[in-house]
Parts: C-alpha cells; structure tokens; sequence
C-alpha cells in the first residue's frame, strides 16, 4: 500500500492505492459500512489524473466557463452510487470552492458543486 485516502459522498470509503503481487497499480475502495462489498481495480483500467483533469478544463461541452478551475486543489479517487470515479477539488473562476465528480472508467458522466 502505498497510500490510504478516505471518501464521502452517500457512503464512506477507504481507498487504498498500491501495488499488487504482479507488480501492477492497484486501487482498493473498502466501505466503511460492513454490509457493502469490498471493491478492487487496476490503475491501467481507468482514466489517469490527467485525463480527468482535462475532462475538467476543457472535455465537458456544457460545463460553463465561470466553473472551469482557476486553482487545482486536490484530485483522489472516490466511489459513487457504485461507480468507482474521480473526486478533483478546485477553486473555480468565480473563486468558488468546487468539487467535480468524474466516472473512473471513462469520464461520460459528471457532477460539479460549487460552495
């Protein structure tokens, strides 16, 4: 394990990132809830940082331009309603503390919350 992250959205999430016996990029989403299941991916399956974060600046057409980032906070990986995705936490053009929710595997669906 090379990192441990904790997630909230409707559930809560460790996220664990490290490297497997075959020597791949491992991300592990373990609920808190100790009736959900524990969830597994490799690294490679999904979208990388970059990828997500380019989704933000400039991939999603009907995302208006006062809720591009001014300023990258944070970027990790989260779970919700079941789909493994990207939580990436930024101040927005109108300095506004903003979350935007992104699909793990390719980034079709989106959420963005401004503060």
């Amino acid at each position: 394990v090379n990192k441990v992250d904790w997630f909230h959205y409707n559930e809560d999430y460790y996220i664990l990132e490290g490297i497997n016996q075959d020597d791949e990029s491992i991300i592990v989403w373990v609920p808190v809830a100790k009736n959900e299941e524990v969830f597994s991916e490799l690294k490679s399956e999904g979208l990388t940082e970059d990828e997500a974060i380019s989704l933000l600046y400039q991939g999603i057409k009907d995302l208006s331009d006062d809720k591009r980032p001014k300023q990258l906070i944070n970027i990790k990986f989260g779970m919700v309603e079941g789909n493994p995705a990207y939580e990436i936490t930024y101040r927005d053009q109108k300095n506004r503390y903003s979350i935007f929710l992104v699909d793990f595997y390719n980034g079709d669906w989106y959420r963005v919350y401004n503060l």
